[in-house]
């Protein structure tokens, strides 16, 4: 059973991938990525590549990660899954942030955190909101980054994420902090 053979790598190379076992991971995802190709699951496929991209990503492979993230986002947007096309900026927008091109990770983030909106769904628009900000406050940006990371907080605070609204809260603590707003 080739299909559930390809979903089990994928799931296996995010286990690797928690544990920070980056090579295995990686070599999951791409076996999992050929699997799901070669029995027709586009989907499956694009879920593996933007879980390759992670991955690489994690293991410092930027230009490579940046190839896993653009390919899942082209089997996305032509099979019409706007979350999955979202998820797949988001990650791109990470690895554009890594290698320091933030004009086009702000795109990515920005286009990732819309199209979360436009799906309804407020956590992970929480999440690429996040990431933003994290941009914005790299770049000193910092009352854009500031109203980014509110916005970001406040969706995971309406979804229950209290760990994720705390990591967001944090960043807009910096991002006042280095705005000289300290009250």
């Amino acid at each position: 059973d080739q299909h559930n053979m390809g979903e089990t790598l994928k799931t296996l190379g995010v286990t690797f991938l928690e544990l920070r076992h980056y090579d295995e991971a990686i070599t999951a995802q791409q076996d999992a990525a050929r699997i799901l190709q070669e029995t027709g699951d586009r989907h499956g496929e694009a879920g593996a590549l933007n879980n390759l991209g992670v991955a690489l990503r994690e293991a410092r492979r930027y230009e490579e990660a940046i190839t896993a993230c653009q390919d899942a986002l082209a089997i996305y947007r032509d099979t019409g899954d706007r979350h999955g096309e979202a998820g797949a900026l988001n990650n791109l927008g990470l690895v554009l942030r890594y290698m320091e091109r933030f004009d086009e990770a702000i795109t990515a983030q920005r286009d990732a955190a819309r199209i979360f909106q436009e799906t309804g769904d407020r956590h992970d628009k929480g999440m690429a909101l996040n990431n933003l900000g994290g941009t914005l406050l790299g770049l000193r940006r910092f009352d854009e980054a500031i109203t980014t990371l509110r916005e970001a907080a406040a969706n995971y605070h309406s979804t229950g994420d209290w760990c994720r609204q705390a990591e967001a809260l944090s960043g807009l603590s910096a991002a006042l902090q280095e705005a000289g707003r300290f009250d």
